[in-house]
């Protein structure tokens, strides 16, 4: 996730899948996944002027989606 205020948009990627641990070794098997990008509310924020608080609920508080890529 990278979710920033000084941006105008959040990035999401994420991905399902599966793992198995055998003895030492760890198998992960991915199945799906996706990138996707958000809008940001309220921001993007300008360098001067907004509390530390303010920022945070930018950070938070995310908007509509506004693509999807899925992943192979």
């Amino acid at each position: 996730m990278g979710a920033s205020a000084y941006t105008d948009t959040n990035q999401l990627q994420y991905e399902t899948g599966t793992y198995s641990i055998t003895n030492n070794q760890l198998t992960i098997t991915p199945a799906n996944g996706a990138n996707e990008e958000w809008s940001v509310v309220g921001g993007p924020i300008k360098l001067s002027g907004m509390g530390d608080v303010q920022i945070r609920n930018i950070k938070e508080h995310w908007g509509q989606r506004l693509t999807s890529e899925k992943e192979n």
